[in-house]
């Protein structure tokens, strides 16, 4: 019977190793599927592409799928060109073409991807500018999706019919593949993708992929354009979409973009860890490595940024970081990085302060890299966590120059909490630099830059405000601290600057920010002691040098030990 049994399970012909290879790919089992698509090939006729047209390509395609997931390059190049080459119907080669662009991304040729993926997009019927400019462009097309909203709410386009029109369709799914690699090296081009991802769903209905398209409308309306509370309105229609639309494979970046890059705008930074943490899950059961890699990511970095212990996070970092790693995605491991060796800078496990040089992560080695590849995210974020160690670190002058370099790729991280924290940091390290009157001669302390930095600062804090009124738990602090910083600084308003000092500090404190809590003790010390006032100064600084160390910030405890010494000298127990 066993034997029978066998006889009857044993693959005989090219459909018989299209299912058996099928079944494998939902498992996950990539090299497994491609094995058996291959034998399926094998099993062909000899002019299968004439007599078996519809099974061919079906082989042909999930072969070169099965190659790419399993890491085979070259047969996935093969396979992939066999489909272009005898196919019938541009339709026909849409799945093979999404194939091509993710080759692309796993690969780092983010631009090929977006130059291969956009004439196509363009033959399926969704027009785009021959020479794009992104801003004029993305401008009009929100007048086109308002007009094509005409008054209805979000939440009522679930009630949208479903999208039939095979063009469109598969135009959705290329604009899909190619949201990743365009945020990555042509952020400005971002928003006009998405703007006809979300007319097309308002044209000819919802597909799977317009959940994509609503995501980013969501964050667009966000923290990019102030109307935050419709922001949330798109991203809570996507997470409703993906059950409607039975699209859980697109669960995990639904829950990403939602949590991500629309949430912290209205809620406690803190709440979207746990989703967060989850939708990485869901990417994995999936097999969407992109999402998943992203997920843990800013997990990672979200529970360093709102101020999660030092020493409970490190060892995270270093778990997630690996994970990426198998996961072969390169950006993503980079930036889980440079988030865990700033952690070891700080929590004085490297010979480094203010450079990522060190076991998790080397620039010295991968900075170029990221400047070949014109990965403008990891580039942001590299720079942006220069800023903020070299604003911990009294680096001012570096860190103004850190931050010019990141603004070159703010757009990269829009929507993302570190958006925030470069108004706030860059605020901060100019704001110390404004005042060094004995070095007036230096172009740092000109009067042409002090009155530049003055327009700077009020434009970081119109944007800070904004945030804060919708949420002060993670931005009124913020706010407070530069608020106290240019009164002290630029206006020499004392009495207002204290106000701000202790308003940033119980803010902070009240809110689990502990690295700000410290830090605008600190500055607070400073301002105290300048003003000549050593014994309330003392007190801030020991307040200081206390949640930094709560933080486990060993390396940072160390240089206010050595820099402040004669505040820190008498320790009020």
């Amino acid at each position: 019977m066993a034997l029978l049994n066998d006889q009857i399970n044993t693959p005989n012909s090219a459909e018989d190793y299209l299912t058996l290879g099928q079944e494998e790919k939902v498992k996950r089992n990539y090299a497994a599927a491609y094995a058996s698509f291959v034998l399926g090939i094998e099993a062909l006729p000899a002019d299968s592409w004439a007599l078996e047209y519809t099974l061919t390509l079906a082989l042909y395609e999930s072969a070169a799928h099965a190659a790419l997931r399993s890491g085979k390059l070259a047969e996935q190049v093969s396979y992939a060109n066999a489909v272009l080459q005898n196919a019938t119907t541009l339709l026909d080669t849409v799945t093979t073409h999404c194939t091509i662009c993710q080759a692309y991304e796993a690969q780092g040729q983010y631009l090929e991807a977006i130059k291969h993926a956009l004439p196509l997009i363009q033959q399926l019927g969704v027009d785009f500018p021959k020479q794009p400019e992104p801003e004029t462009d993305f401008k009009q097309g929100l007048l086109e999706i308002n007009r094509l909203l005409a008054g209805r709410t979000p939440a009522s386009l679930a009630d949208l019919p479903l999208m039939t029109d095979q063009r469109f369709i598969a135009a959705m799914k290329l604009m899909a593949e190619i949201a990743s690699p365009t945020l990555m090296v042509l952020p400005g081009f971002t928003p006009l993708l998405m703007t006809k991802q979300v007319q097309t769903s308002l044209q000819y209905g919802n597909s799977p992929e317009s959940i994509l398209g609503y995501v980013s409308y969501g964050q667009i309306l966000g923290s990019m354009s102030g109307n935050i509370d419709k922001g949330h309105e798109f991203g809570t229609l996507a997470l409703a979409l993906i059950e409607q639309l039975d699209a859980r494979h697109l669960k995990s970046y639904a829950t990403m973009g939602v949590f991500a890059t629309i949430k912290p705008w209205s809620a406690h930074v803190q709440e979207t860890l746990s989703p967060l943490f989850e939708a990485y899950f869901y990417g994995i059961e999936v097999g969407n490595h992109v999402t998943a890699s992203a997920c843990v990511l800013w997990f990672c970095s979200y529970a360093y940024l709102i101020g999660r212990e030092l020493p409970e996070l490190e060892p995270l970092l270093e778990d997630y970081s690996n994970a990426i790693a198998g996961m072969e995605r390169e950006s993503e491991h980079d930036m889980s990085n440079i988030v865990h060796q700033a952690v070891l800078n700080l929590s004085g496990l490297s010979e480094q302060t203010t450079r990522l040089e060190g076991t998790a992560y080397r620039e010295s080695e991968r900075l170029a890299r990221h400047q070949e590849t014109g990965d403008q995210v990891t580039l942001c974020i590299f720079y942006l966590h220069k800023v903020m160690l070299c604003t911990l670190f009294g680096q001012h002058e570096q860190a103004v120059e850190f931050s010019k370099m990141a603004e070159k790729h703010l757009a990269s991280v829009g929507g993302l909490l570190y958006e925030a924290l470069f108004y706030f940091y860059d605020a901060l390290a100019r704001l110390a630099l404004f005042s060094a009157k004995d070095r007036a001669g230096d172009a740092f302390y000109s009067v042409a830059v002090q009155r530049k930095t003055q327009k700077i600062i009020h434009f970081n804090q119109r944007k800070m405000k904004k945030w804060a009124t919708h949420a002060p738990m993670n931005f009124q602090h913020k706010w407070d601290l530069v608020e106290a910083e240019f009164q002290h600084h630029v206006k020499g308003d004392k009495l207002a600057a204290m106000a701000h000092y202790d308003h940033a500090i119980d803010a902070a404190k009240a809110q689990g920010y502990v690295q700000e809590e410290a830090l605008a003790n600190e500055l607070a010390a400073q301002f105290y002691a300048r003003w000549g006032k050593t014994t309330i100064a003392r007190a801030y600084m020991l307040q200081a040098r206390d949640a930094y160390a709560r933080w486990g910030a060993v390396a940072k405890v160390q240089a206010l030990e050595q820099e402040q010494a004669e505040l820190l000298a008498e320790r009020i127990d």
